[in-house]
């Protein structure tokens, strides 16, 4: 299970599998916001922001259908209380094992399983806490030299800093263009429109695979980011998947994209 499946759901407009497969992120750790409100309205709202972090387009009618069951889902639980997450495998019966709720019959199976995924989920909270702590603490660059350093990335071939420093300029409150997209294809698409407005050329093959994948990762771990602080976040969570920060730009570096995805 994965933030791409997420998108899936919504492509598919199919508000119960959106819901399940939301729910299921939610309990393994993933940074997702889990929408509170005391009426539908409120939470219709808050999930056409949630949503929109995934696709651009959606209809009212999915939307409405989702804050709805939402709805439902939160009446039987204790919103006051930690790990809400747990409680809505809970009330939604979704099985770990088995996501189709018509095959969960025995909760107290259920109970046992959603102890261990507990378990797990603090482990892997605990990792995301300590590479986000680790990426906080990594030096940028000053404002002045951003624009120097990106374009000396470019230059280079080099996509890790250059995806570093297009993020950073978000840090100092004028964030640049990104791809508000998650299908690969496109993503790929959007970073060569992107860089020929920034240099007026086409970015080197090789340059573009590793840049788009690497943003593809990105955008499947915490979604596609709507703003500056959305820009931010992603740039916290890369530096401490790359760790190049503290190379010099113009010595040949690790393979880090192998240390990524391979």
């Amino acid at each position: 299970m994965n933030l791409a499946e997420i998108g899936s759901a919504i492509d598919e407009g199919d508000p119960n599998k959106f819901i399940n497969t939301y729910i299921i992120c939610l309990a393994h750790g993933y940074s997702i916001q889990c929408p509170i409100g005391s009426n539908k309205d409120e939470l219709n709202k808050k999930w056409s922001k949630v949503l929109a972090k995934y696709r651009r387009e959606f209809s009212d009618e999915f939307c409405e259908a989702i804050s709805g069951i939402w709805f439902q889902l939160l009446a039987k639980c204790k919103t006051d209380e930690p790990r809400i997450e747990l409680q809505l495998l809970k009330a939604a019966g979704i099985s770990l094992d088995n996501k189709n709720k018509d095959d969960q019959k025995d909760f107290n199976s259920a109970a046992e399983k959603i102890t261990a995924l507990d378990k797990k989920a603090s482990v892997e909270i605990s990792q995301d806490y300590r590479d986000h702590q680790k990426g906080q603490t990594i030096k940028l660059a000053e404002f002045t030299d951003l624009s120097n350093r990106r374009r000396a990335a470019f230059n280079s071939k080099d996509s890790v800093d250059f995806l570093i420093s297009h993020l950073t300029f978000s840090k100092y409150g004028d964030a640049q263009p990104i791809p508000r997209l998650s299908v690969h294809q496109n993503i790929r698409s959007a970073w060569e429109d992107i860089i020929a407005n920034l240099y007026n050329t086409i970015a080197d093959d090789l340059f573009l695979e590793k840049l788009t994948n690497d943003w593809f990762y990105l955008v499947n771990q915490k979604g596609i980011p709507m703003d500056a602080k959305d820009q931010e976040e992603l740039l916290v969570i890369y530096l401490a998947k790359s760790k190049s920060t503290q190379t010099v730009i113009g010595k040949k570096k690790p393979n880090i994209f192998k240390r990524l995805f391979g």
